[in-house]
């Protein structure tokens, strides 16, 4: 048996521990970022500034040349002066109060039919906090920014292409001590007519986090969902009446069509697609959204670049502790805690936003196999993202829920 030398012995042990700690290097510091479901694994690349600057300039050359180097730390949204900076557009500052404009500091996104708009109206119920001039919800930065020769929902209805001196005006005058809401939930989810405007991409080439990031990067989300399940009958029955999409909203059309649009989500899988690129396909339908059932895929974009800066919220939890949940917001958001008691006084007044109505209520539920069906669909989904969130309130049942009477 040869024997080594200490010297050799030495060096080779010193080779072993560089490379333990390039393994340790790598695997500590750039983690994959992988999403699990149907059996598929998805590697998200993380796009640079510059190209997302030259993606910018061509989609929305308006904007960049707008925002200034830094904005003023004497305002808790992002605002700047519009009359000191060198790279303000002259006519965004007639339009300004006080020559000063600002972008939100938070956004509070979701998915369609799941509470935004009633915990948009209590969280602005802050003195500390306001809304756009507008209103809640303003698209701008997934609809009107670029504009659309189609509407999501109704065909042949337009989106006008809106410049972003006008969008600045729209969310009006922020005081110094005010953090600006955006309830733009599409905001989340939304990047239809990304394969159109690049065709020779299989995935969407950026999305709506990597946009805000790169633009106010210190901004916070608040995400609000629910029950996929019960989201996409209350998202079906809800905008197939609003939009006259259907004359049958019964249980027995529902089935069929949510049948069909879950095999169509798993062809698109099946046909080597990214969950990524399924998700944000712009073929999916729009009067039965399965796709924004699967949260997991849009979180997980938000987390790669807000992650200590995303907050999740269960819609059947808010309902059940609206103030314990608007408290834990108020935190998150580092404003004062209101008077305990003049915050429940105010939302034992307070009535919850866009209710199911009663028009709806009488459609009944959907059949329980359509149910099973929906649960076992989404239920590794679920799974995941309460992995990913570490809640497991995000797991939701995968069971058929008991019906009443």
């Amino acid at each position: 048996m040869e024997i080594k030398s200490l010297p050799v012995i030495l060096v080779q042990l010193t080779a072993l521990s560089l490379l333990l700690l390039f393994i340790l290097y790598t695997t500590t510091t750039t983690p994959p970022i992988t999403i699990r479901g149907l059996g598929d694994t998805i590697t998200l690349t993380q796009p640079t500034h510059d190209d997302l600057d030259t993606i910018l300039s061509e989609e929305s050359p308006d904007i960049l040349p707008s925002l200034p180097s830094s904005f003023l730390p004497s305002h808790r949204s992002p605002c700047w002066n519009t009359t000191s900076s060198d790279h303000i557009s002259d006519n965004i500052s007639d339009h300004i109060s006080d020559h000063i404009s600002c972008l939100p500091a938070v956004y509070l996104a979701g998915m369609p039919k799941c509470g935004s708009t009633d915990l948009f109206q209590k969280i602005v119920w802050h003195p500390e906090v306001i809304g756009p001039k507008c209103g809640k919800e303003n698209h701008y930065w997934t609809r009107s920014r670029l504009g659309r020769s189609t509407n999501h929902l109704v065909p042949g209805l337009t989106t006008k292409k809106r410049e972003f001196s006008s969008f600045l005006q729209s969310l009006g005058h922020v005081g110094k001590d005010q953090l600006l809401v955006d309830g733009t939930q599409s905001l989340f989810w939304d990047l239809t007519g990304w394969e159109e405007r690049y065709p020779n991409t299989t995935t969407p080439p950026y999305t709506n986090a990597q946009l805000l990031h790169r633009l106010t990067p210190e901004v916070k989300i608040i995400i609000i969902i629910r029950d996929p399940v019960s989201r996409i009958f209350s998202d079906y029955l809800y905008f197939t009446s609003s939009y006259g999409l259907h004359v049958d909203r019964s249980a027995e059309t529902f089935d069929r069509e949510v049948r069909e649009e879950v095999g169509r989500f798993r062809e698109c899988l099946d046909q080597g697609n990214t969950l990524q690129s399924c998700c944000y396909s712009s073929d999916n339908d729009p009067k039965m959204r399965v796709n924004l059932g699967v949260y997991v895929c849009f979180v997980r974009d938000w987390l790669r670049y807000f992650p200590n800066q995303l907050l999740p919220v269960s819609l059947e939890d808010y309902s059940t502790n609206q103030q314990g949940n608007l408290n834990r917001i108020y935190r998150f958001l580092r404003i004062t805690l209101p008077d305990q008691a003049k915050l429940a006084a105010y939302l034992s007044q307070a009535r919850n936003a866009n209710k199911r109505p009663v028009s709806e209520r009488n459609k009944g539920d959907m059949w329980p196999e359509t149910e099973l069906f929906l649960r076992e669909f989404y239920q590794p989904y679920n799974s995941e993202l309460a992995r990913l969130v570490q809640d497991t309130r995000f797991l939701y049942p995968n069971t058929v829920k008991k019906r009443k009477g």
